[in-house]
């Protein structure tokens, strides 16, 4: 310890340590050092149960396993100098705990044995923690690893298993016979780890004399001499049936939740797989009716229908796509193509309306992005399209502009393999339009949700075009955003990996 308050600790009269959960010894001041013989430095790295009288090492572990639940702890416990005298402690202990770092405990002690007889204070020390012992609801078990004997098992054990104790104390591996058949091997490993000095943590099940089943939860810690020898095996089991079924419901809800998605989106591609192939003969049809000669009433007329069954052509082919990408069953194609054809195929389709509205309408490919790159054409366009369509429908006044380049990546050279690694490219679409509301923006890429709500029924759709593209966007190993500003406008980027031809 360091700094005024280590100082104080250091000189304190008090016999003060810190350990870890485990027992290892991390700091000991030089007065509880003296008091059992030692030097600090002799003591820091060994175990705090090296110090403790053997009897009382099951009781002292206990009391520590303890503390993980109540942060505090207070008893007496013998403990043994160097020179191998018995003496007894009164300890006060705590749990410390800090941001991103282990727990540890904080002792304060006190020696006691003259105070009062050794034996008297062992006695009192041994009855405190046998009287924790039996009324906790965990069951705490004290086990022989050379002969499995067991030595000590907590009035809890007849309520966790439904059946007396006294049987299995005089008949030590008839424990085995109230596990569950399929968990007996494992059972029975765990037991020989934890004879060889292994700390073990398992869960089980057991079988109850009326044949229900129970789940349970143990951990066991060895408990050594001064040699360093397995003399106790210290278990703590606690019954974990009502958490394992809970997480049994959270599973089946989980998994019927996820189920309940699936058919959604079957029916959905089902639904709009079916509606597309009338809507294209429609299509057609207008088409067609489109070069006969029609009065001026009849073609406005087939004007709209043509308006109409494109517009549920879309909504069918959105709802295909999101159902697609919902069950993923969409996967994208791998083959080279023109990032610059690309880009004017997505924005050709919306020349007519910023014509119409006077807006510029302009696309910007930095120098150093590839002219060919390796991937799926016809996604990225959907997803360009999705983005500038919506950025010129709702822009009257200014522009709307389409930007790519490389990201975080040097221009591809000459002495370049044809062949390389990928290369993520970045697009944004901005414009001069209304902006969008903050509450907007936070779900503005989830299914049904509209950009600009006090617009919506003047341009249609049901909001699935963006949540479309950030699930494309995904696939294509990369993210969406936006930012914008009411009154100036909004930025839509996204970024997309490619491999590069």
């Amino acid at each position: 310890m360091t700094g005024r308050y280590g100082d104080l600790v250091k000189r304190s009269p008090g016999l003060i340590g810190i350990h870890d959960l485990d027992g290892t010894v991390r700091y000991m001041n030089p007065a509880a050092a003296r008091a059992l013989g030692y030097e600090p430095s002799e003591m820091v790295g060994r175990n705090f149960n090296d110090f403790i009288a053997p009897p009382v090492r099951p009781l002292f572990a206990l009391a520590m396993e303890r503390l993980r639940q109540e942060s505090a702890a207070e008893g007496l416990v013998a403990v043994v100098t160097k020179d191998g005298a018995q003496r007894i402690w009164w300890y006060r202990h705590v749990l410390c705990t800090q941001p991103g770092k282990p727990p540890y405990v904080l002792g304060d002690s006190t020696d006691v044995t003259d105070i009062r007889g050794a034996d008297e204070a062992l006695h009192e020390s041994e009855e405190r923690f046998r009287y924790l012992a039996e009324n906790i609801r965990q069951v705490f078990w004290i086990r022989d690893p050379r002969s499995g004997e067991i030595l000590y098992l907590s009035p809890a054990f007849e309520e966790v298993w439904g059946r007396p104790r006294q049987p299995l104390l005089e008949v030590p591996f008839s424990f085995v016979d109230t596990i569950h058949p399929e968990d007996q091997g494992f059972v029975l490993q765990n037991f020989a780890k934890s004879a060889q000095g292994e700390r073990t943590a398992m869960e089980y099940r057991i079988v109850r004399p009326d044949g229900t089943h129970r789940w349970i939860w143990s951990q066991s810690f060895p408990v050594r001499d001064d040699s360093g020898k397995v003399t106790r095996i210290v278990a703590i089991t606690e019954d974990i049936t009502e958490r394992k079924h809970a997480e049994e419901a959270l599973r089946q809800a989980k998994e019927g939740a996820e189920a309940a998605t699936r058919a959604k989106s079957e029916l959905l591609a089902h639904v709009s797989h079916e509606v597309r192939t009338p809507l294209q003969v429609i299509t057609g049809m207008t088409e067609i009716l489109g070069e006969t000669s029609l009065d001026v009433a009849q073609r406005a007329d087939l004007s709209r229908i043509e308006a109409a069954s494109r517009s549920l052509l879309k909504l069918a082919n959105d709802l295909l796509d999101f159902s697609r990408v919902e069950a993923r069953k969409l996967d994208l194609q791998v083959e080279p193509f023109s990032v610059r054809a690309t880009v004017q195929l997505a924005m050709d389709p919306f020349l007519a309306i910023a014509r119409t509205k006077g807006l510029a309408l302009r696309a910007e490919v930095a120098p150093e992005v590839p002219e060919m790159v390796v991937g799926d054409a016809e996604r990225l366009r959907q997803v360009l399209a999705n983005v500038i369509g919506n950025a010129a429908k709702f822009t009257d006044h200014g522009e709307v502009s389409v930007e790519v380049g490389i990201v975080d990546g040097p221009p591809p050279t000459a002495s370049q393999s044809d062949v390389q690694a990928g290369i993520t490219l970045r697009f944004c679409v901005r414009d001069t339009g209304p902006g969008i509301p903050a509450e907007n923006r936070a779900r503005i890429f989830e299914p049904f949700s509209q950009p600009h709500t006090e617009t919506k029924h003047d341009f249609g759709g049901v909001g699935l075009g963006l949540a479309i593209c950030a699930r494309l966007v995904h696939l294509m190993g990369g993210k969406i955003g936006v930012e914008s500003e009411l009154g100036h406008g909004s930025t839509f980027h996204f970024t997309a990996c490619f491999g590069r031809s």
